[in-house]
């Protein structure tokens, strides 16, 4: 299932935090990306995703 904007609220309410406009608009694009792998079939999905493990460095210079 997506995010909804419900939980995403939700979150933002019980941490006292008000999302920017980006962070918003990457959350959504990052779950878009997230359904299409996890709806494609086994030959669509290869080499789609990075075999790199997410590090600090990799997540800071990505957002």
């Amino acid at each position: 299932m997506p995010i909804s904007h419900l939980e995403i609220d939700a979150w933002a309410r019980l941490h006292g935090e008000t999302p920017a406009a980006w962070e918003l608009r990457a959350l959504s694009a990052m779950d878009i990306e997230k359904m299409l792998l996890l709806n494609a079939s086994d030959d669509e999905s290869k080499d789609v995703v990075s075999s790199r493990p997410m590090s600090m460095e990799l997540f800071d210079a990505l957002f």
